[in-house]
C-alpha cells in the first residue's frame, strides 16, 4: 500500500479568491493548469490513499479523483476557506470510513502547579483534521490522521500595531509558537486515544515544524515504550528537504507511525526534485506546482 501526504499550496477553485486581500479570483486557464499537473502527478506514483493539505475549495480535487478512479473526502475548513482532503483508490471504499474531527477547545496547561492557568480562556482550535480508518491492514486497525499545523507567521491581537515595536512582534511570535504547541498536545491526546482503542496510527500531513525539532516530542514521546512514535524520515538516506524558506532546506512533511506500523515499513519517498524556494513570492502568483513536496510511504 501507497500512502502519501501533499501540501498543494492553496488549491483553489476557479472563480474564488485565496484570501481576503487578494485582488483578483483564480484564473479559470490557471485552475486547469494546475488540476492537470497534480493529476499526471498522481498518476505516475499511482498512490493509494493521498492525504491533502492547503485545499481551498472541493472541485479541484473531485475533478482529479473523478478522473483517476479514486474517491474524496473533505475535512471542514477554516475562515479562509482551507481545509484537508484525502483521495483513496475505490478498491477500498467498502474499507474506508473518513471523518472530520475537531480537537475541541484547546485548554492551557498547568506549568507550575495546579490551578495556575485555570482562569485562562482555551484556545479555539483554527480547523479539522481529517481521520481515515481502515478497517483491516495485515490484521490491524489503522487509523491516518492528516492536518496542516499553525505556520510560524506570528498572531497579533485586534488593534494592535505591528510596526509600533519590537515587543509587540516577539508576543505575536510567542502566541504562534504556544498555539502550534498546544495543537501538538491536542494531537497526542488524540494518539492516546487511538490506541486505547487498539488501532494503529499514521500522523502525517504539514507540521509547519521541522522535524527534529523539540516540539514534535510532544508528538512521539512516551513514558511506556509501546506508546512511543517513529518518524519515518529519520534516518532517510536521500534528501529530505520538503520545503524551502527563506533559503533553508526544511523537512516539514512527515509521518509519524505507531510502533507497529513502522516494522512494515517498506521505503520512504521525498519527491522533491522540482522544489524550490518560494518565500518571497505572492500567494496569489500563478504558480502551477506547490511550495512542498510530496512524501510517500510504502508498506509491505
Amino acid at each position: 500500500m501507497k500512502i502519501a501526504t501533499y501540501n498543494l499550496r492553496n488549491f483553489y477553485d476557479a472563480d474564488t479568491f485565496i484570501d481576503e486581500v487578494a485582488e483578483e479570483s483564480v484564473k479559470e486557464e490557471f485552475f486547469n493548469k494546475r488540476v492537470a499537473y497534480f493529476k499526471d502527478l498522481f498518476r505516475k506514483e499511482d498512490l493509494d490513499i493521498i492525504c491533502l493539505q492547503e485545499v481551498g475549495g472541493e472541485k479541484g480535487v473531485s475533478i482529479i479523483g473523478d478522473d483517476l478512479g479514486y474517491n474524496y473526502f473533505f475535512a471542514k475548513p477554516d475562515r479562509r476557506g482551507i481545509r484537508m482532503a484525502v483521495l483513496y483508490k475505490k478498491s477500498l471504499d467498502s474499507h474506508i470510513v473518513c471523518e472530520s474531527v475537531s480537537l475541541g477547545d484547546l485548554f492551557i496547561p498547568s506549568i507550575q502547579e495546579e490551578g495556575d492557568t485555570k482562569n485562562i480562556l482555551p484556545i479555539k482550535q483554527r480547523r479539522d483534521v481529517l481521520v481515515i480508518d481502515l478497517d483491516n491492514y495485515k490484521g490491524k486497525k489503522l487509523r491516518l490522521v492528516t492536518f496542516h499545523l499553525k505556520s510560524m507567521l506570528p498572531i497579533y491581537l485586534e488593534g494592535e500595531d505591528r510596526d509600533s515595536e519590537q515587543k509587540i512582534h516577539t508576543e505575536a511570535k510567542f502566541r504562534c509558537i504556544f498555539y502550534k504547541m498546544m495543537e501538538l498536545k491536542g494531537l497526542r491526546a488524540f494518539v492516546d486515544k487511538t490506541l486505547d482503542e487498539s488501532r494503529e496510527v499514521i500522523l502525517l500531513g504539514d507540521f509547519n515544524e521541522h522535524n527534529n525539532g523539540s516540539g514534535l516530542d510532544i508528538l512521539k514521546s512516551s513514558e511506556k515504550e509501546e506508546r512511543l512514535l517513529q518518524d519515518i524520515l529519520v534516518g532517510y538516506k536521500g534528501d529530505a528537504t520538503t520545503h524551502i524558506h527563506r533559503g533553508n532546506n526544511l523537512t516539514f512533511d512527515t509521518m509519524i507511525v505507531s510502533q507497529e506500523i513502522a516494522n512494515l515499513v517498506e521505503s520512504v519517498s521525498v519527491l522533491n526534485d522540482d522544489l524550490k524556494c518560494h518565500s518571497d513570492i505572492p500567494l496569489d502568483e500563478e504558480i502551477i506546482g506547490s511550495d512542498h513536496a510530496m512524501v510517500v510511504l510504502t508498506l509491505k
